[in-house]
């Protein structure tokens, strides 16, 4: 059984509804799930008894802008943005370094856009006042990589969602899923394996439970955790 640590948490949200249908694809797989959204689960005492880290919390610059009622938890409603601190940092590249798997979910993708070094390790990133999504909608999603272990027994689908545009594209991943916007590719997931041995996976889709409801989203979900503790 593998220990998973789930980091969450943020406005725009449901990220307690999402951890929970995360969780129990975890558990049904034989591995102990744990979530929180206290960034103190990211220190290198916490994460060297981690097997995979999970991101999928949004915390980023700019939070004291949010409307109070984006935010699942209304007492951080209003709050400053604190960086993160180097502790918490050094935990997670340590856990990159060491070649321990790391799963990136959404929103994920833009926390802690100060650390810059962050683009290294996930092969991409989302840059403020420049990446965007358009109003959700539904859209076709292309499988690109069929014969990858991460899309077994995936096809082209349709998904009810927020359409990432504009990421920092990755360069030395190989791209999963694409989705295409005023004509131009956008990639919407991608997986890795890194130097150091350990493997990563970034699925930007996900915005709300009715993309978490998505069979073709839960299916990819599941083959990527298999794929990143195989």
């Amino acid at each position: 059984m593998a220990k998973v640590q789930i980091w969450g948490g943020g406005p725009y949200h449901p990220f307690k509804a999402q951890a929970e249908v995360l969780g129990k694809a975890l558990e049904s797989l034989g591995h102990g799930p744990q979530y929180s959204e206290s960034r103190e689960v990211l220190g290198p005492d916490h994460l060297k008894t981690c097997d995979l880290l999970v991101l999928m919390g949004l915390d980023c610059r700019g939070s004291e802008r949010v409307r109070a009622e984006a935010w699942e938890d209304r007492a951080r409603a209003g709050e400053t943005y604190k960086p993160l601190d180097e502790n918490q940092a050094k935990g997670l590249k340590a856990h990159a370094r060491e070649g321990k798997p790391i799963l990136v979910l959404h929103a994920g993708l833009i926390s802690f856009d100060e650390r810059k070094e962050l683009k290294d390790i996930y092969d991409g990133r989302w840059i403020l006042d420049k990446s965007f999504h358009p109003e959700l909608h539904e859209f076709p999603v292309k499988v690109i990589a069929m014969d990858h272990p991460v899309c077994h027994g995936l096809s082209d689908f349709k998904i009810e969602d927020e359409l990432y545009c504009d990421l920092v594209k990755p360069t030395q991943s190989t791209v999963l899923l694409e989705a295409t916007w005023k004509g131009q590719a956008q990639p919407l997931a991608w997986c890795r394996e890194t130097e150091a041995g350990g493997r990563f996976v970034y699925i930007a889709l996900g915005h709300d439970m009715r993309a978490w409801g998505n069979p073709a989203l839960i299916k990819l979900h599941e083959n990527a955790v298999k794929w990143l503790l195989r």
